[in-house]
């Protein structure tokens, strides 16, 4: 699912969800980023991995759950 707001900001989101229709795994990924003011951008990424047994093919991610924050100064 992509969402682009087209706003001054530039506000936009990218969510992805992966299910093994053979298992319970699922992965969750999510993208985002929004501009403030002239000279900053905020970004945001998160990676989860949830309800994977050992059978599943991600189950070697589900220790690697991860959200990044990151604060952008353009000069």
């Amino acid at each position: 699912l992509r969402l682009a707001l087209n706003d001054a900001a530039g506000t936009d989101a990218l969510l992805g969800v992966i299910q093994d229709i053979d298992s319970e795994g699922t992965v969750i990924t999510l993208e985002s980023g929004r501009r403030i003011g002239d000279s900053w951008k905020v970004k945001v990424d998160a990676f989860f991995v949830t309800d994977s047994s050992e059978e599943d093919a991600v189950h070697s991610l589900r220790d690697d759950d991860n959200v990044r924050m990151e604060l952008i100064y353009y000069f």
